[in-house]
């Protein structure tokens, strides 16, 4: 696990999670890789976690998004991007919220998006 690089990202989650093209934070908007070209790093779409961890840190592959994470189906990269032990819906997933997920992936090693329901509707 790259922690410096998921530091980075929680560092843009807790600031709001904006991108100077006027994209944002979206856990629930993402583009498939293929149907865009990531030339360059950027893919011009609202950004989950993944996409933030492709413009960051440059034309990545979703498998590890680059963060030293496994990229099998249910792995430690999957849980990050698709946080489905959670009832919120995705879209109300707050960058704050989802940079305690992050800040607690660091910490002990585990994606667990229910501490993200304690932080809906935070904004700072």
């Amino acid at each position: 696990m790259n922690k410096e690089r998921l530091s980075i990202i929680a560092d843009w989650l807790e600031a709001g999670g904006d991108n100077k093209d006027g994209y944002g934070f979206n856990m629930d908007h993402w583009i498939a890789e293929g149907s865009v070209d990531y030339t360059g790093g950027k893919c011009g779409t609202a950004m989950c976690i993944g996409g933030a961890a492709n413009t960051f840190f440059g034309g990545l592959k979703a498998e590890s998004l680059g963060l030293g994470l496994s990229s099998d189906i249910g792995s430690v990269a999957d849980q990050l991007c698709y946080p489905c032990d959670i009832a919120t819906p995705w879209d109300k997933i707050t960058p704050q919220a989802a940079a305690t997920v992050v800040r607690h992936l660091i910490t002990f090693g585990v994606v667990d998006w229910r501490l993200a329901e304690d932080h809906m509707g935070e904004t700072e």
